[in-house]
């Protein structure tokens, strides 16, 4: 305990000498010029900030500090940390008006912020006392707590299981409140410990914050067990929170999407349900999905059960993204040698799910890409060009012509796989 006293110690010393700030500053809100109105000059916001009892009251002194801290954080520095709140007044705390009392408990919280923000360890006092002295509505200072965490001041751990194991259901997301922690790893696994039992019996509705929140919390520390609360989610519920849970999935952890969009394709029992497990073409080509959902393995699988299930409204829109998707470059990341070489496995793929016909013909198009890769590696990329062109006016030629009673076919798949990868390595090859 004594080390991490000093830690700390150490750190306040380091932000104090370097004026670097303890934390975040707080954002203007929505009514910021409602508020305001007309006095948001330079003059006009020192004024409001020395004039701090009548202002407190109507609001403009925390909005005016807020708009000096945001745009003359250098410039007026000096002079906030001369003239913003340094200690609560008490005379406002025992006054008979709640609501005065409410309003100066919020500006000195402001004003810790706000010194905060400009590297004052005055600031850290403050928010122990804000901690030590909550609000009358509220059983402790969430916000206080919160920003001493910021500075590695994590005591008030306990406090927060408080509120966990506590009835009350106002305290209903405390949980959420435990990410304030999890750059303390001397809690981290008790924050897993606690989080994962919490979405596995508190997932009742098609949404539940608390649950996204615990999710999101888990995402942060431990991705093994993300995951474990995910699985145990989309697997232990049915109807719209199974796919409440898959949309998390697709939130917290994409590329495990497909993988349960087979899953509930296959046994989803609401018909109404099943073409939100199929992303949209759009989603897609966007990237905002994995790229799992553009692979030659996924339009097989719903090829495969296109032809078995008998949902029409599905099927319309499987035969939909048959038609209109377009392979997304996932050889981006590649070297021009390995695309080829990725092309060159990919018509066995193809050709193994019968996109591609007549073994001669495959081999014509291996025997193309080969001469294009020894020419790269030989340094002349013109030639290469030349030899992938060629490779995809093949492909495309024969895929036009598959009409015809010759063995050589491409289906609109193998097409799409073939001829677009192929246009991404020309995309990278230089023009003559």
């Amino acid at each position: 305990m004594k080390n991490k006293l000093l830690i700390v110690l150490f750190i306040l010393i380091q932000y104090n000498l370097l004026s670097q700030s303890l934390w975040d500053k707080l954002s203007l809100p929505l009514e910021y010029n409602q508020i305001m109105g007309n006095d948001t000059t330079l003059l006009d916001l020192e004024t409001i900030v020395y004039n701090k009892e009548e202002n407190i009251i109507n609001l403009k002194y925390l909005y005016a500090v807020r708009e000096l801290v945001d745009k003359y954080e250098t410039e007026k520095r000096e002079f906030l940390l001369q003239n913003l709140l340094t200690v609560l007044d008490t005379t406002k705390i025992i006054t008979s008006d709640s609501l005065i009392y409410e309003l100066w408990y919020l500006a000195f919280e402001n004003d810790m912020i706000a010194r905060g923000y400009l590297g004052d360890l005055q600031a850290v006092d403050g928010m122990k006392y804000l901690r030590n002295h909550p609000r009358d509505t509220e059983q402790v200072n969430l916000t206080a707590i919160y920003y001493l965490t910021r500075v590695g001041i994590y005591e008030d751990f306990q406090t927060i299981l408080d509120l966990i194991n506590t009835s009350n259901s106002d305290n209903g997301y405390s949980p959420c409140y435990l990410r304030y922690f999890i750059e303390n790893p001397d809690v981290v696994d008790d924050i897993k410990n606690i989080l994962i039992p919490i979405v596995k019996y508190n997932s009742k509705t098609e949404y539940d914050f608390l649950v996204s929140c615990c999710l999101e919390v888990l995402s942060q520390i431990d991705s093994v067990a993300l995951n474990e609360a995910l699985e145990w989610g989309f697997n232990n519920n049915e109807g719209k929170v199974r796919l409440w849970f898959f949309d998390q999935v697709g939130k917290l952890n994409k590329e495990d999407q497909p993988r349960l969009s087979r899953m509930a394709l296959l046994s989803e029992t609401n018909v109404e349900l099943l073409s939100y497990y199929l992303p949209a073409v759009h989603d897609i080509t966007s990237k905002n999905v994995s790229a799992k959902y553009s692979s030659p393995n996924w339009v097989y699988f719903l090829n495969e059960l296109s032809n078995t299930m008998h949902h029409d409204l599905l099927k319309k829109r499987i035969s939909y993204f048959r038609t209109n998707f377009i392979p997304i470059n996932e050889i981006s990341l590649f070297d021009s040698s390995q695309q080829i070489g990725y092309v060159y496995n990919l018509i066995d793929t193809v050709s193994n799910y019968t996109w591609l016909g007549d073994l001669n013909f495959s081999n014509e198009l291996k025997n193309i890409l080969t001469t294009a890769k020894t020419n790269l590696q030989n340094g002349d990329s013109l030639a290469c060009r030349v030899q992938v062109k060629a490779f995809q006016d093949l492909v495309d030629n024969v895929y036009k012509d598959s009409l015809n009673t010759d063995q050589r076919f491409v289906t609109i798949e193998g097409w799409k796989f073939l001829y677009w990868n192929a246009q991404y390595i020309l995309d990278r090859l230089p023009k003559p």
